[in-house]
């Protein structure tokens, strides 16, 4: 055995992942592929949340009375429904919205509608009986994106053919 052959002075012989390395491939997260929930849920329960404060106030402003303040936590589910529907549907593929997006717009429309409800009757003493007022507002809030979200929404339009 040679001094060469034991101890190679070429930097190369000795380490070829060192000079010559190879590509590591950069993996890169499918955004056309999957939802972007946290966009899609923060901009329905916006909307939704300053829907149903204009509701409030136009209901106010025209006086049409003091039972009309249910509406409010209804525009909550139906604006918010549609808004998450619309925009689910134009980042999707899928005619339809999954099982788990209707899920959570459900609960965070539910949120929402807890909020606006129980600020209303903080400061507006709006509920004349909260308990019952606030907990079906909350549910049926929860239950509108599995009820109104079944038409598909695909770029602003709905699927299917038209004659």
């Amino acid at each position: 055995m040679t001094n060469k052959e034991a101890n190679p002075s070429n930097d190369e012989e000795a380490h070829p992942a060192i000079i010559s390395p190879t590509p590591i491939p950069i993996v890169t997260a499918k955004i056309e592929s999957e939802f972007d929930y946290s966009r899609i849920l923060l901009l329905a329960a916006a909307s939704a949340f300053v829907a149903a404060i204009i509701t409030e106030v136009v209901m106010g402003m025209l006086h049409v009375g003091d039972d009309v303040h249910d509406y409010g936590m209804l525009v909550v589910g139906y604006v918010g429904t549609t808004v998450g529907s619309f925009l689910a549907g134009q980042q999707s593929q899928e005619p339809r919205l999954p099982l788990a997006m209707k899920a959570s717009l459900g609960g965070v429309l539910a949120a929402v509608c807890l909020v606006f409800a129980l600020l209303c009757q903080r400061f507006a003493h709006w509920f004349t009986e909260p308990e019952i007022a606030i907990s079906l507002g909350v549910i049926l809030t929860f239950v509108s994106p599995f009820i109104l979200s079944n038409k598909p929404w695909r770029g602003g339009q709905t699927i299917g053919k038209r004659k």
